[in-house]
């Protein structure tokens, strides 16, 4: 079953959009509280939640939450998030909280459907990119200077990933942790808190 998690009455999602969703198939949830989507979530196994990006900073707690509940499902729970504002802070904000795609309002109903789609379906959607990503200028001063040595720890450990490593979130996900894991100790005593994968091109 697909199941879709909204927020009810929230303003980003329409009800052009809860239409269809079920016309695409989907079993639409909504939800007020967030306790609420969590418990329905663990459930039903998963689906795909949308999600305002404004929660991420009014309430960490719930955001937590859907981290730790996403580890437990292994990844078969989805995050999109929306947000009036589409400035670079926003956007690693919701890649922070597990977000895999960001839309900004007014969403595109049409793009959207077709994201939900694709990740139901189990494409990956637009090609991925690896970027690491660090929000603070002092950190990226020490990092510069060690930049060879990151790109050495990616090269070793790409080199060894199958292709069979990579299916699904759950493999992207932990492919993300591994990277992550190999720059910190590449650029230690420096941190990096988010890899972002916009291209992966397997030959």
């Amino acid at each position: 079953m697909k199941n879709v998690f909204v927020p009810s009455g929230d303003r980003g999602v329409g009800a052009e959009l809860l239409d269809q969703l079920g016309i695409f198939g989907m079993t639409v949830h909504e939800f007020s509280e967030a306790g609420d989507v969590l418990r329905l979530a663990k459930s039903l196994g998963g689906g795909i939640l949308l999600a305002d990006a404004a929660r991420i900073e009014r309430e960490p707690a719930f955001v937590a939450e859907l981290t730790r509940l996403r580890n437990e499902l292994d990844g078969r729970l989805r995050i999109l998030f929306y947000s009036d504002r589409d400035d670079f802070a926003t956007r690693l904000r919701t890649v922070r909280a597990g977000g895999e795609a960001f839309f900004q309002l007014p969403v595109d109903t049409l793009r959207l459907l077709d994201r939900i789609d694709a990740l139901f379906s189990g494409q990956q959607g637009e090609p991925y990119q690896v970027l690491i990503v660090d929000d603070d200028a002092d950190e990226v001063a020490k990092i510069n200077p060690v930049l060879p040595r990151v790109l050495d720890a990616f090269q070793v450990y790409l080199r060894e990933l199958r292709a069979s490593d990579l299916d699904g979130s759950a493999g992207l996900f932990r492919v993300k942790e591994d990277l992550q894991k190999r720059i910190n100790i590449a650029i230690y005593p420096g941190r990096v808190d988010a890899v972002l994968f916009r291209e992966i091109i397997i030959q």
